[in-house]
């Protein structure tokens, strides 16, 4: 018989289901209800059975806790330790998440009900998003919603991903897939909008394959070819991206390049990555005067860490890859994939946004290991 949920979990899942609601809407509500819950888990929590749940699991959580790890260990040798306490502060979720998920998956003994519950909240909050800013963006090109465009077609990504997990007829899912195609493409993120071309062949295959999943794969690629083009912002994005037109963008990267050269083992550590750039940029530049990152995620590790840390930061996801394959976890395989390009051209982990996001779906999503009978610690 399963053991009922008690009101703390209950009170945790629907702070949880906030802070996913203050990812689309309203950030303020996602660090507020983020805030609340760390305080629940460490108030209300078993430490003993705790610990000893973490230790059987970390290491599907090193894409979390370790590259937090990481971004603390830089702090010891930065020259600019304020700038550096504001990266820790808003890489937090990157520690507090995995911790307040797997107390939660202890209390509910049923770990992955507590995802099906935060998916369905995610894809209703991606719908509600899509039906007031990118639907609408075809004609009138205005967005109510204040968002990067990085983002919003990640969290479009994502919620593929999640409806086709739910257990409901193809046909809505085939539903789903179009309008949260329509989205993407309105969002002009090129990287995120080729990730969900990759990712709707993939799971068009797994739940199809053979010669129907060849034809869908035709289709979804002739859909998307139709939508760009019904979408003026993104496809001057892409003749710029095929025309190689980007100068600021290669600019950038040239002279993050330079930087990392002369720091190249250690790098310059936590928070001193923008200044020690500023310093090869010619002040009419206008990545100068916007203070653009490096624009890679990669890039970023390595100013900041160097090749040591880059190895460090791309090792947190060896173990959790090898063992997802092991047990076929085929939406944690297809979110690491996602993520892992998405950092090729952004700084994905520089913004709360990003970092909750990532923070909570790679945590939720791996996989669980709770403790035997004979070993549970009461």
């Amino acid at each position: 018989m399963n053991k009922p949920i008690s009101k703390i979990a209950k009170i945790k899942i629907l702070l949880l289901s906030l802070s996913v609601v203050g990812l689309f809407f309203y950030p303020v509500l996602n660090s507020i209800s983020l805030v609340l819950l760390s305080i629940l888990t460490v108030y209300f929590i078993e430490w003993r059975t705790f610990l000893s749940v973490l230790k059987n699991n970390f290491k599907y959580y090193l894409p979390t806790l370790g590259i937090f790890i990481l971004f603390l260990s830089g702090l010891t040798y930065t020259t600019n330790f304020l700038s550096g306490i504001t990266v820790i502060e808003h890489s937090l979720s990157l520690a507090f998440i995995p911790l307040i998920v797997i107390a939660l998956y202890i209390e509910l003994k049923q770990p992955y009900q507590l995802l099906k519950i935060i998916n369905v909240v995610f894809v209703l909050c991606t719908i509600i998003l899509g039906v007031i800013n990118y639907i609408p963006d075809y004609i009138y090109q205005v967005e109510i919603i204040e968002i990067h465009r990085a983002y919003a077609a990640m969290f479009f990504c994502y919620a593929l991903i999640a409806t086709y997990s739910f257990k409901i007829k193809y046909r809505y899912k085939y539903i789903f897939h179009v309008f949260f195609t329509f989205c993407v493409i309105a969002t002009t993120a090129k990287a995120p909008i080729l990730i969900f071309i990759i990712t709707s062949v993939l799971l068009v295959y797994k739940n199809n394959g053979g010669v129907r999943a060849l034809i869908m794969s035709i289709g979804i690629i002739s859909l998307f070819i139709t939508a760009i083009s019904f979408h003026p912002e993104t496809r001057s994005r892409f003749e710029k991206l095929i025309s190689s037109s980007d100068f600021i963008r290669k600019r950038n990267w040239s002279n993050s390049t330079r930087a990392i050269n002369d720091n190249l083992i250690i790098g310059v550590g936590t928070g001193s990555g923008l200044s020690k750039l500023q310093e090869y940029r010619n002040k009419e530049w206008l990545e100068y005067y916007e203070n653009y990152n490096t624009h890679s995620q990669y890039l970023e590790i390595i100013l900041s860490h160097g090749l040591i840390g880059l190895l460090l930061f791309l090792g947190c996801f060896f173990i959790p890859i090898r063992l997802a394959l092991k047990v076929k976890n085929i939406p944690y395989l297809l979110f690491i994939t996602m993520v892992l390009i998405e950092f090729l051209i952004e700084v994905y982990l520089a913004r709360q946004r990003g970092v909750a996001f990532y923070s909570l779906f790679i945590s939720l999503l791996a996989p669980f290991t709770p403790l035997s009978k004979s070993t549970e610690l009461n």
